[in-house]
Order: structure tokens, then sequence, then C-alpha cells
């Protein structure tokens, strides 16, 4: 009986021999080095073989512009289109018998290819240029290219290196559209990886809030409760104390639901600044050599905790940014208190402009969010008249 062995192919494997082919594919540079190789060998088997009108020792040397060149196709694309039709020239100008044959047109092809593909539009139009001169004065000395026929040929011949040439142009704007693609793509995951972190730094802080007024409850039960079988009366301070935080605490804890958190990084509980730290922190902004104007209304009575917080990082991040990119300027800071929210104004009147939001800035990212936890919003732009104007409003209405 005769068994028959299975090849790779047989058991639905690619064949051994397909393996060094792919990886050749996916070396650009290997490639290369291949094809030019094997276009430069078959140019100088044209030469040995008398393919080519000449004395054979000087051609061989000249013919080296021939196809080996394509080793640099992708880094210099212009050097092997430039080599090849002076190899061209010079051999028609000295011989008055042009060279032909498949290992001019195939180098040619690859060429004219290269130059599209990899080359910078202008780069791409010099290569075509050069390519219709050179072969034009090799053509004119080529004493055969006077029938009909050969004039056919030699149209046909260039009709090739010309679809060659834009089949490279159409590769290179296939290129730039997914390199436009994956540059947007990679911008937007970095803008959402910018949500995520501005979410998690809120997150923290109103976590911060609600464990400050559950504190506060804790330190007003304890003292109702110390006071509450002795004198009655006084235990009503504490527990109206402990009911305004707790409706407080829930506020911000509904809030919180709504953020991502990050539950990664463990941070101590610490004093979160307010409205009424804005006084220092343009104190702070003013040494670092930018003048700022401030004026505020209708802050007398208290805000709630949280929103009290994410007013003041919008001025300040309005304020970093101003600094980061308004150049030379002043700034304005306005900050009104009405009956159902908070308004918040930054002025400046720099010559630059603050950092896109979907760039590397996290900052009007950071005012955009902290305003969608309010159901307020945050209205960033160029001022018509120059300078850069951010305004924000936070409703005082619980956000639910």
């Amino acid at each position: 009986m005769i068994r028959l062995t299975l090849g790779d192919d047989d058991r639905g494997r690619a064949p051994r021999y397909g393996r060094p082919m792919r990886r050749l594919l996916r070396d650009p540079r290997a490639l290369d080095i291949v094809l030019a190789t094997v276009l430069g060998l078959a140019a100088q088997a044209m030469v040995w073989r008398g393919q080519v009108a000449g004395n054979q020792a000087a051609l061989s040397v000249l013919f080296l512009l021939v196809g080996w060149p394509l080793v640099v196709r992708r880094r210099y694309p212009l050097v092997p289109t430039a080599c090849l039709m002076a190899a061209c020239c010079v051999q028609a100008l000295a011989t008055g018998d042009a060279a032909e044959g498949a290992a001019l047109l195939f180098t040619g092809l690859v060429a004219l290819y290269s130059v599209a593909a990899w080359g910078t539009r202008r780069t791409a139009v010099a290569g075509l240029a050069i390519a219709l001169v050179g072969g034009t004065i090799a053509s004119l000395e080529d004493p055969h290219m006077r029938t009909t026929a050969q004039l056919w040929s030699g149209f046909f011949f260039y009709l090739l290196w010309l679809a060659a040439w834009i089949a490279g142009l159409a590769v290179k704007a296939h290129r730039g559209t997914r390199a436009a693609e994956q540059d947007a793509a990679a911008a937007e995951r970095r803008h959402a990886e910018t949500v995520v972190a501005e979410r998690s730094r809120i997150a923290r802080e109103l976590h911060d809030v609600i464990a400050h007024n559950v504190s506060v409850i804790v330190l007003q039960a304890v003292a109702a409760q110390g006071v509450l079988g002795v004198e009655p009366e006084r235990a009503r301070d504490p527990l109206s104390r402990i009911e305004e935080s707790g409706r407080e605490a829930l506020d911000e804890l509904r809030r919180l639901v709504g953020v991502m958190r990050d539950t990664d990084g463990v941070r101590e509980l610490e004093p979160q600044p307010g409205l009424t730290d804005l006084e220092a922190l343009t104190d702070t902004v003013r040494a670092a050599g930018l003048p700022v104007e401030l004026s505020t209304e209708g802050l007398t009575a208290p805000l709630p905790r949280a929103i009290d917080l994410s007013a003041y990082r919008i001025v300040q991040e309005a304020l970093t940014n101003t600094l980061k990119h308004a150049g030379p300027a002043t700034a304005r800071v306005s900050v009104r208190r009405s009956a159902d929210a908070v308004e918040i104004e930054v002025l400046d009147d720099g010559a630059g402009r603050i950092a896109p939001t979907n760039g590397g800035g996290h900052g009007l990212v950071g005012m955009h969010e902290r305003a969608a936890v309010y159901k307020g919003f945050v209205d960033a732009g160029a001022r018509p008249g120059g300078g850069f104007r951010v305004h924000a409003r936070l409703p005082l209405e619980p956000a639910g």
C-alpha cells in the first residue's frame, strides 16, 4: 500500500517557500534591495549581451545608474528617475542609437511610481518632466524611431510610465487619507482620555465635599446628642446644621453618581478653595506676570460647597490658559451671583490662542466638564477685537 504524506499546503498551512516572501514584503528596505539588484543585473546583462550600442566596458560603468539607485527610492525618490534618464541620454547621444529593453522599461516603471508615491508634489512633477525630456532626447537619437509602428511602440512605452506615475500618486493620496484618519482617531482618543481624567479629578473633589459634609453631620449629631437630654432647645441648632449638611451631601452625591471616578488613586481629604479665595488666586497670577483685575458681585451669602469649588476652578483654569497661551496680556475676571446662577467671565487682550480642547491642554475640557455636572455651560472663544473670552454659567438649582 502506498501512503501519501501531506505537505504543509495539504494541512491548510502556508507553504514554507511563502514565508520568506511574506517577510520580504513586510520589510520595505529588503524589497528595495531585491528590486535594485534584479533590475541592475538585468541592465548589466543587456550591456554584456551586446543589446546596447557602444563600448561594453564604458556602458557597464554608465549603466550602474540603471536599477541600482532604486535602493534609495523611498528616501530620495527623484534619484532613480534622474539616474535612469542620465544613463539613457548619455548612451544615446554618444552612440546615436538609443537603448531599448525590458530592464529599462521596468526600471522606469518603478522609478516613476516611486517619485510619485514617495516624493512631494513638486518632486513628483519634476520626476515626470525629467522622464519626458530624457525620453524625448533618447528617442530623437534612435534611428529606428522613423516608422509608424516604432512611434506607436514608443508611445505605448511612455504611456506605461505615465500610468505608473499616476498609480504612485493614487497610493500617496490613499496613504495621506489613512494618515489623516489615524491622526483624527488619535486626537479623539486623546480628547476622550482628557475628559476621563478631568471627570476623575472633579469626582475626587466632589467626594471631598461629600466627606466634609458627612463629617459635619457626625460632629453636629454628637453635639446634639450631648445636650438633647439636658437642654432640648439647644439641640435645635446642631439638628438644623445636620439637615442642611445632609441635603447638600445628597445633592453632591447625585452629581457624583454621574461622574466617572478614578478609584485607583487614594487621596487625603484636604480643604478645597472657593470664590472667597479669588483674591489670593489673582495675587498669585499677578506675581507670575499677568496683570488681573477682579470684580465680584453678590457673593456675601454662602454658596453650595461643590459649586463654590467648581466656580473657583473655572476661573483658575481660565487664568492658567491665559498665562500659557495669550502672550503679553492683561486679564479681567468678573464673578456675579444672581438668585439662580453664578456667572463667570474671564477676558484677556492677548494675541495668542488658548489650546484646543482636543489637543494636549486640559483647561477647556475641565471647564466644560465642571459646568456639565451642574447642567451649566461654558462658552470660550476669540474676541472680535482680539484676545480671548471665557463665559461660564453654573445654575444654583439642584442638578437632580
